[in-house]
């Protein structure tokens, strides 16, 4: 499917986007530039739901996890790339619990160097 504003690439069930597929977002969405960001992974019904990894081209960020209603949950890993022409030995990463797009519990934060 390809729209003003995503084209998807997956599975369907009743017209909606359901089971494994992949978003890109083509534009501006509400005045917030989602350019090229990219979700792939598991769909319920037209939602983001289950395992899945996003990329944030638009904030240089990456999540491989579990999300609820769009959202981090459960656990996973979120990356904080640096920007571009730096080098560095790690980068930034929170590994941990989530709730509602939110680090909440116990997990682990590395810090680059």
């Amino acid at each position: 499917m390809i729209n003003n504003e995503i084209i998807y690439d997956g599975d369907w069930y009743n017209g909606n986007m359901h089971g494994i597929g992949k978003i890109i977002w083509k534009n501006n969405i509400n005045n917030v530039n989602h350019s090229n960001n990219i979700y792939n992974g598991s769909f319920k019904f037209n939602k983001i739901i289950g395992d899945g990894c996003m990329i944030w081209n638009d904030r240089n960020e990456k999540y491989f996890g579990y999300f609820n209603d769009g959202k981090q949950d459960r656990y996973g890993m979120h990356i904080w790339f640096e920007n571009k022409g730096e080098i560095k030995l790690l980068r930034n990463r929170y590994v941990g619990k989530w709730r509602k797009g939110k680090r909440c519990g116990y997990g682990i934060f590395y810090y680059a160097k």
